[in-house]
Order: C-alpha cells, then structure tokens, then sequence
C-alpha cells in the first residue's frame, strides 16, 4: 500500500486503481477448474473430512486468486466455502460487508459432482 515518492515520504492509497480492477470472469473461471480438478471423483464421508477440505479450498483458492496478476496488489480476498449434500433442500448464505461499488468485486462458483 506504501509506495516511496521523489522526496522519499509513503504515499498510501485507500483503495486499488480504478483502471486495475479485479477481473470476476477471470476468478470465476480459475476457481470452478481448481473445483472441477479437487472435487471431481471426491466421495466425502464425516464432518471432519469435510471441515479440513472447505479450509484446504479455501486456501487454494486464495492462493490461485493472488496469483492472478492485475498489477496492483491492494485487493482484500475474501473466501467463503461451503460443501453440501443434495437432497432437494436448498441452503441460503448471507454475509455483510462494507462494500465500493467502483472497485469492489464478488465472484461466485458452484460446483457438483457425482457422488
């Protein structure tokens, strides 16, 4: 967020560059192959398993995000996962978060496989 100036002072901004915002088409597509490539044959059995894995994602996910090279790096990542079980329920999510429309972003991905 620092950066030096000619005269050596910080120079610090509050929020990325307009001109470099984050690409959602570009997370969206990398998260649901990094999805498609971990959960493809995935059979899942205990509530432990399935905590461990929706950190493990997570973590990658923010990783392959970071990874994603859009020049700025002032971007916050937030990363929420979820694994269910399809019965014919369905499940709702709220969150709450302070939020600039001029640069903010939100990609979503939702993946199912067969088991």
């Amino acid at each position: 967020m620092a950066a030096n100036t000619d005269e050596g002072a910080a120079e610090f901004r509050l929020r990325p560059s307009l001109d470099k915002k984050f690409s959602k088409e570009i997370a969206q597509e990398t998260i649901h192959a990094l999805l498609s490539e971990e959960l493809k044959n995935k059979v899942f059995e205990g509530n432990e398993q399935i905590a461990t894995l929706c950190q493990t994602l997570s973590t990658k996910i923010k990783d392959k995000m970071k990874k994603i090279d859009t020049g700025d790096s002032d971007y916050k990542l937030i990363c929420y996962t979820i694994i269910g079980e399809q019965r014919g329920a369905g499940i709702r999510v709220a969150a709450r978060c302070v939020w600039d429309s001029a640069t903010d972003v939100i990609a979503s991905v939702s993946y199912e496989n067969v088991s």
